[in-house]
C-alpha cells in the first residue's frame, strides 16, 4: 500500500510544482507541429504499478488508438476519439479532450486528457463493462464506464512524430507514439 501512497504524493507534488511553474512562464511558445490538426496516438505501453501481479492487460496488448483533432478554445486543446482494450482485455470507446498545460519549448510540453473510456452503442464495446470497476459502475448505472485522467508530458521528435510519457489514475504509466498530420 505504501508505494501507492507514494506515487501518488509523488504526482501531487509534481503536478503543483508544475502549476506554480505555469504561473510564472511568461506564455507558450510555438511547437513544431502547432500548424497541424490532428494526431493519431498509437503503440501505447501500459504497466499497472498499483497492482502488477494481478492479470490486467498490460504492456503493448491494450491496442490503444486514438485520434486527436486541435481546436480553437481556452479551455480546451484538442478533442479525442478512440479505442483500447481496458485492463481485463474488454474493448472500451474513449472520448474526451486534451489540455496543453505548459509549453516548456518548442518540443516539450505538459498536457492532461480527460476522458470517458466505456460502454458506446456499437456491439464492439458493449463488453466494457463486464469485469472490474467497469461492472461495479454498469450495477449503479447501467452503462460500463470510467473516467481517464491521464497526465504526461510530450517531446516532438520532430515536426510529424512526438513520443508521450506520463500517468493515468490510479498509477497506471503509459507511453505512447504520437503522428501528427
Amino acid at each position: 500500500m505504501q508505494p501507492v501512497i507514494l506515487v501518488f504524493t509523488l504526482l501531487a507534488f509534481g503536478c503543483a510544482k508544475l502549476a506554480l511553474a505555469q504561473e510564472e512562464y511568461p506564455g507558450p511558445v510555438d511547437t513544431l507541429n502547432a500548424d497541424l490538426k490532428y494526431s493519431l496516438n498509437t503503440g501505447s505501453f501500459v504497466y499497472h504499478a498499483y497492482s502488477p501481479q494481478r492479470d490486467f492487460t498490460q504492456y503493448l496488448e491494450n491496442r490503444f488508438l486514438s485520434l486527436e483533432r486541435k481546436i480553437e478554445n481556452p479551455y480546451v486543446d484538442a478533442l479525442v476519439i478512440g479505442s483500447v482494450l481496458n485492463s481485463h482485455g474488454n474493448r472500451c470507446f474513449l472520448l474526451g479532450v486534451q489540455k496543453d498545460w505548459i509549453t516548456f519549448d518548442e518540443r516539450l510540453s505538459f498536457e492532461g486528457v480527460y476522458a470517458y473510456a466505456g460502454e458506446f452503442f456499437v456491439d464492439a464495446f458493449s463488453h466494457c463493462g463486464d469485469k472490474g470497476f467497469y461492472n461495479s459502475v454498469r450495477d449503479i448505472t447501467g452503462i460500463g464506464f470510467t473516467f481517464y485522467m491521464y497526465h504526461g508530458l510530450e517531446y516532438d521528435l520532430g515536426r510529424h512524430l512526438s513520443l508521450e510519457a506520463g500517468a493515468a489514475l490510479p498509477a497506471i504509466v503509459l507511453l505512447s507514439v504520437q503522428w501528427h498530420f
